[in-house]
């Protein structure tokens, strides 16, 4: 199903892309995904730190307070890396004068409003891809129980989460 999706996505909304790869590859929270800066992601340490979440319109601590370092995936560092250098051009070109240091933009440099990624992006693509309408927070269980499949331990996962305890990490994914 994430291949299907991503597929999609990839096809009909190719600018959404890496959003949702990101959110797929990293749990991350829709807020955390929207508020990402350029400075949170080390390509050459191979990881995104999550400092902050974009929450009612302004920047906030991560739900737990604290910052977490996330591994990146190859094919997650190799997009980005594309979408960076992108990004220089498209701020070249709208005359923006520098990169907008967030990640993850709408068409005007600003940030993405999760409600409208979702209802005309989002829900459309699971659409497209012949998927059940899930949540855009069910990207994050996707990842969580992807690497529990993969055989990675819980306390890696409850880290990689940022779950505050290793006893929400099993409550939620345990089984």
């Amino acid at each position: 199903e994430a291949r299907d999706f991503l597929e999609a996505v990839q096809e009909h909304y190719p600018q959404h892309y890496p959003f949702f790869l990101c959110g797929l590859r990293t749990g991350m929270r829709l807020g955390e995904l929207i508020g990402l800066q350029w400075g949170d992601v080390d390509f050459r340490g191979g990881f995104i730190e999550v400092r902050r979440a974009y929450f009612k319109g302004r920047l906030v601590t991560p739900k737990n307070g604290k910052s977490r370092r996330i591994d990146m995936s190859r094919q997650l560092s190799d997009t980005l890396k594309t979408l960076r250098a992108a990004r220089k051009r498209e701020a070249l070109a709208k005359g923006w004068g520098e990169v907008p240091e967030h990640v993850f933009i709408n068409e005007v440099g600003k940030f993405l409003d999760g409600d409208n990624l979702r209802r005309r992006i989002f829900i459309p693509a699971l659409s497209k891809a012949g998927m059940r309408k899930i949540r855009i927070h069910d990207l994050r269980h996707t990842f969580a129980s992807l690497l529990i499949q993969q055989g990675e331990s819980l306390a890696y996962v409850k880290d990689q989460m940022g779950h505050h305890s290793i006893q929400i990490t099993v409550d939620t994914y345990g089984h």
